[in-house]
């Protein structure tokens, strides 16, 4: 994933509501920070029993 497709990925999820984008400066160098709402962790967790029940169902072959 390029820089460019990173700011993409980021800024859909905050127009969910899966992560917050916090700005700020340290020093004078830009900072941004990226933190998971409760939304997003909920999400997170729906996405990764998915994935584990898929798994699960495919060692079983």
């Amino acid at each position: 994933t390029s820089d460019g497709n990173i700011g993409v990925h980021t800024r859909k999820l905050e127009e969910v509501g899966y992560v917050e984008c916090l700005k700020s400066f340290k020093g004078r160098m830009p900072l941004t920070e990226y933190k998971i709402t409760n939304a997003g962790r909920e999400a997170l967790e729906r996405y990764l029993n998915h994935m584990e029940a898929l798994i699960k169902a495919m060692k079983s072959f």
